[in-house]
């Protein structure tokens, strides 16, 4: 971690809760700090420069670290404030934030850019507070509508510093000459010191004398009063003072207690009381709260029943309903993607979440019954597909004009029967579709292998000794785990296996493609996501993870787990576009017979488009095998 001078660490924020970052150039503005730092510095007042958190980018976590000045006051979030220290920051964050916004209305260029992207969503979860200034972290990035808690994860240990409240009550004979100095917060068993004793403005007529009880060398251990001792001037007394030391006999400290709501609910009752001070608050004092429509379980924000001995701020809340959003196929087709999710009230339903439909042959996808996209969800709602059927002249006359006129349909068709019947006779020749696209690679470890008795292993033969080995699967050959590997069992994929075929795509996010791993068996049986999807094949093939438009990496796995039931033949591996879409490419990795290939397609693929990665073939009723690569193949392999 870099150690800045003068700050600490904050909090810190995972970097996958959040979404529109906001950026500088082709780099996200958590990674160009000094940019941002360098227009505060240039334009922004000194004492309001450390509004913005600095931030430091943890790879190993993938989180940010917010960096602030070091503090005296133990840091807080804004939002648990109350009362009169409450007023006191909401009053320093609105000066700070009009400073900043005006700033901005005086720059051009790069520069506006740059302090407009930073400021472009503030959160005030995210707003600490202490030492008479407000911190900003996670700035210039959105929280996701799936991220509920707002806290971050706090690197200060509030558990090791608890701290007090410090109120220092002027009285009649005098003003501060900071109002922001009448509370402050001191850590437990801190010692106050002169510095942290307010400057006083006499009134005419009064004369400071001391604080009581007394500010230096007092000891912090529960929340303190100090109040100034004052000695009047003779002559401004004189006048009257009889009925003046009546009526401060009759007085009384009043206490104002308000009733306010976040907007989650209504009240019904007094929202404002005047109380003497030592009133005991109780239940009955507060308004009655009423949830609004899509919130419950309303609750106060402080909990605070007893007695009153300042101004209190009182918060009425409630929690955000959840509700299901669902989406049906119809009769006339299916659904790829998510059907069922759940999201909190007013969430819009995006383009993402909304699934794709495939209609069956003889239909056409014709709309939904309502409008998903941008549908605000207020209670469980469900959409379903509506289809639009073909008539059958439309669909003969699409079906002729699809392959030309019927003579060159017959010929196709009997082109077709005829290179059926040669595969069939000639099974290997099954390659021809793509056997261009590979290149012949010589083997010269461990090619030979033959199959033990029925024990699900694979044996070695070792030379000269004849006897057998234990087959070692390619994960245990390899001391270290690739990329990919590791992204296949973060996904809840199996890499021990016999043969594995996994790509990945989407590593740096921004891709929005539906990319899938398919593979052709010797007996002409593909598997994909509609084929053997956590359903092997009788040679043990199957597809057990599968990513849809994944916002983050997407992964695909296919896998033979029992090499006693792969039967001779080409086992051909390759990577289909599904549904098009901005990518850039993605990566594959092949392991058989204990060692690993990868690959690398570095342009974007494009819709319906196969790209070949490799070709195994298992012969001599599995006593040997070969594997053709394509160009794709990583140099270094």
């Amino acid at each position: 971690m870099t150690i800045f001078i003068d700050k600490k660490a904050l909090c810190s924020t995972p970097l996958k809760d959040f979404c529109e970052i906001q950026g500088i150039g082709n780099d996200p503005m958590y990674m160009r700090p000094g940019s941002v730092q360098s227009i505060v510095g240039r334009y922004i007042p000194k004492d309001m420069q450390d509004f913005l958190a600095v931030p430091e980018y943890s790879a190993e976590d993938d989180a940010i670290v917010w960096f602030a000045p070091n503090w005296t006051d133990t840091p807080r979030r804004i939002n648990d404030l109350y009362g009169e220290e409450k007023e006191k920051y909401d009053r320093i964050y609105r000066d700070t934030l009009n400073v900043y916004n005006d700033v901005k209305r005086k720059l051009h260029g790069e520069s506006l850019g740059i302090l407009d992207s930073a400021l472009k969503f503030v959160n005030e979860n995210f707003l600490f507070c202490y030492d008479n200034k407000v911190v900003l972290v996670a700035w210039g990035m959105n929280l996701r509508d799936s991220v509920y808690d707002a806290k971050g994860s706090i690197v200060f240990n509030f558990s090791q510093t608890k701290g007090y409240t410090i109120i220092f009550d002027p009285g009649e004979g005098a003003e501060l000459a900071n109002p922001n100095d009448r509370i402050i917060r001191r850590k437990e068993k801190a010692e106050l010191v002169t510095a942290d004793v307010p400057r006083l403005i006499c009134k005419p007529g009064f004369h400071f004398i001391d604080w009581k009880p007394q500010v230096q060398g007092t000891i912090v251990t529960s929340d303190i009063v100090f109040h100034a001792q004052y000695q009047k001037d003779p002559q401004t007394s004189s006048v009257a003072e009889e009925p003046v030391v009546s009526n401060v006999q009759d007085l009384s400290v009043m206490h104002t207690i308000r009733f306010v709501t976040d907007g989650s609910c209504q009240l019904d009752g007094m929202e404002q009381l005047q109380v003497e001070d030592g009133y005991e608050l109780t239940e009955n004092d507060f308004p009655k709260m009423i949830p609004l429509e899509g919130f419950s379980n309303p609750y106060w924000d402080p909990a605070y029943l007893g007695s009153v001995h300042s101004d209190l701020v009182f918060k009425a809340k409630a929690s955000r309903n959840n509700y299901t959003v669902t989406f049906l196929p119809g009769k006339y087709g299916e659904l790829k993607g998510i059907s069922t999710f759940t999201v909190p009230y007013g969430s819009r339903i995006t383009q993402v979440q909304i699934p794709q439909v495939i209609p069956f042959s003889g239909y056409t996808f014709a709309g939904w019954n309502i409008t998903p996209l941008d549908y605000s969800v207020a209670n469980n709602c469900s959409f379903q597909a509506q289809y639009r059927s073909i008539p059958w002249l439309t669909r003969l006359w699409m079906w002729l004009t699809s392959f030309g006129c019927l003579k060159w349909l017959l010929l196709l068709l009997a082109l077709l029967l005829l290179l059926g019947l040669f595969s069939w006779l000639f099974p290997g020749c099954n390659e021809y579709r793509w056997n261009r696209y590979y290149h012949d690679v010589v083997v010269t470890d461990g090619n030979q292998y033959h199959v033990g008795e029925s024990t699900g292993k694979i044996h070695y033969l070792r030379s000269g000794e004849g006897q057998d080995v234990d087959y070692i699967f390619p994960q245990d050959t390899i001391l270290e785990h690739s990329e990919i590997s590791d992204e296949v069992l973060e996904h809840g994929g199996n890499i021990n296996a016999f043969l594995r075929f996994s790509i990945i795509w989407n590593q740096q996010g921004g891709d929005v493609v539906d990319l899938d791993a398919h593979a052709i068996q010797p007996d002409m049986e593909e598997i994909y996501y509609q084929s053997h999807m956590n359903n092997p094949t009788s040679m043990s093939g199957v597809l057990d993870v599968d990513d849809i438009r994944p916002q983050g990496t997407g992964v695909e796995n296919i896998i033979w787990t029992d090499p006693e039931k792969m039967s001779d033949g080409t086992y051909t591996l390759f990577i289909r576009n599904y549904d098009g879409g901005r990518n850039h490419g993605a990566k594959a990795e092949v392991a058989f017979n204990g060692k690993t290939w990868h690959y690398t397609i570095n342009q974007p693929i494009r819709k319906g488009t196969d790209i070949p990665i490799a070709q195994i073939k298992i012969s001599n009723n599995n006593q040997n095998f070969s594997i053709r690569h394509s160009k794709y193949l990583d140099r270094t392999e």
